[in-house]
């Protein structure tokens, strides 16, 4: 997938979901803190957070077509998301912060989101008898 720097850079510099510090590491490699932060579903990371100073992101993960795997074996608060080429580890010092990023991660993705759309329209079609998204343009999508 081909991606426009400039267009990247102008989303992460937009509001984001969640951002904050969290360890990470990619294969064996050992742990590095970066600072990350979840624009939609691209998931920007940058070297530290350096309070009123812009950086730029040093990489980006597209948050698509993936699953979020809790990895508390030998480490807590960890979890990973496998590809088929590498595996991405994330470490964070407490379970709140931890559980956080796991639980927006998870749902982040579009395909997730339609899901959810598709299942709360099934919902709202069931209980009232009215499709919610008759005669918009989603009507025919989901």
């Amino acid at each position: 997938m081909r991606f426009n720097k400039h267009s990247l850079l102008q989303i992460a510099s937009g509001s984001a979901i969640k951002e904050g510090s969290m360890f990470y590491k990619v294969n064996d490699n050992a742990f590095k803190e970066r600072w990350f932060k979840l624009c939609a579903n691209l998931l920007f990371y940058y070297q530290k957070n350096v309070p009123g100073r812009d950086q730029e992101p040093v990489g980006v993960l597209l948050m698509e077509n993936f699953v979020t795997i809790r990895d508390n074996e030998n480490l807590p608060n960890t979890f990973s998301i496998p590809e088929p080429d590498v595996k991405y580890f994330f470490f964070n010092m407490n379970s709140k912060n931890s559980n956080e990023w796991f639980e927006q991660l998870s749902r982040v993705s579009y395909r997730q989101q339609r899901l959810y759309l598709s299942s709360l329209r099934t919902q709202i079609k069931d209980a009232t008898g009215n499709d919610p998204l008759e005669s918009t343009a989603w009507s025919d999508k989901l």
